[in-house]
């Protein structure tokens, strides 16, 4: 993390790097035959194993190297002589729908003070460069923490400012990183990503969904046709579903997510701005 130091307190909500299985596969690397690069790509690359696969990987679970709250960990080897660890889920009814909308809101606000922590609380300011669902680790009762700094980038006190030349993941870019040369660079490209992230978990959906119809397969082009249409309600009733009821707070995560992906990164707020709306103390400003 740079040699970052808090400037008041610890940070709850920031872990330091990738968790759960590829965090496992990282740690046997040393004692396997696969390369370094291949651990990366691994990192980098979902891939899903059928059942099947796991199951023979695993000799049937029968060697369990760790338990935790939704399930156990298990040794195996794949195919290509790749040694890994299988988590095998054992708590998989999280409740009702409505159980879901608090827990949805709770990760969004960890998320956001995570940011706020590195943004604003740090010795240093912390730029994070890749938040997305995959940097986002999940523990028991939902609590939220972002996770993998590898891009992450620590902003000059003398400029105010951080040279870059990475340009993050695709879908959660702000527009500013696709210049070339770059626009300057600041915090403000975490929150524009923040707001993808915001989105997504609102709506239950991927940024970009090529299942979907052409008109509705990029969620912030829909967002911005809607927008400019004053019809923001429609993907209200898109999500009316997943979120049970309460339009009125539905539309709200809604415009604040709106609110950090504007092109301008000074019209966007600050992450302590975004905690403070969330936790109800503070209203969010006409856009």
């Amino acid at each position: 993390m740079h040699n970052a130091t808090p400037r008041r307190r610890s940070a709850p909500f920031v872990a330091g790097l990738v968790g759960g299985g590829l965090l496992i596969i990282s740690k046997l690397w040393r004692k396997s035959k696969t390369s370094k690069e291949d651990v990366e790509v691994l990192a980098k690359t979902p891939i899903r194993f059928p059942y099947e696969d796991l199951r023979v990987a695993t000799d049937d679970f029968a060697e369990r190297i760790g338990r935790g709250g939704y399930g156990s960990v298990f040794k195996g080897v794949l195919a290509d002589g790749t040694r890994v660890a299988v988590k095998c889920l054992d708590k998989l009814d999280k409740g009702s729908g409505d159980n879901w909308k608090p827990a949805r809101k709770k990760i969004i606000l960890d998320i956001a003070k995570g940011l706020a922590y590195l943004h604003e609380e740090c010795r240093q300011t912390i730029i994070h460069f890749d938040i997305k669902p995959q940097n986002i680790l999940l523990g028991p009762n939902f609590n939220a923490k972002i996770s993998d700094f590898g891009l992450s980038k620590v902003i000059d006190e003398g400029t105010g400012q951080v040279q870059v030349s990475m340009r993050g993941t695709p879908g959660y870019i702000a527009p500013e990183l696709c210049k070339l040369p770059p626009g300057r660079i600041t915090e403000k490209i975490d929150i524009y990503s923040f707001g993808i992230v915001l989105l997504e978990i609102v709506c239950a959906r991927k940024n970009v969904d090529h299942s979907l119809p052409e008109s509705d397969f990029h969620l912030v082009r829909m967002l911005q046709n809607k927008a400019e249409e004053d019809r923001l309600i429609d993907i209200v009733e898109n999500v009316d579903a997943c979120m049970h009821g309460d339009k009125e707070e539905i539309l709200r995560m809604i415009k604040i997510g709106a609110w950090c992906l504007q092109d301008d990164p000074e019209r966007r707020p600050l992450m302590s701005t975004i905690v403070k709306i969330l936790d109800g103390v503070m209203e969010i400003m006409a856009l």
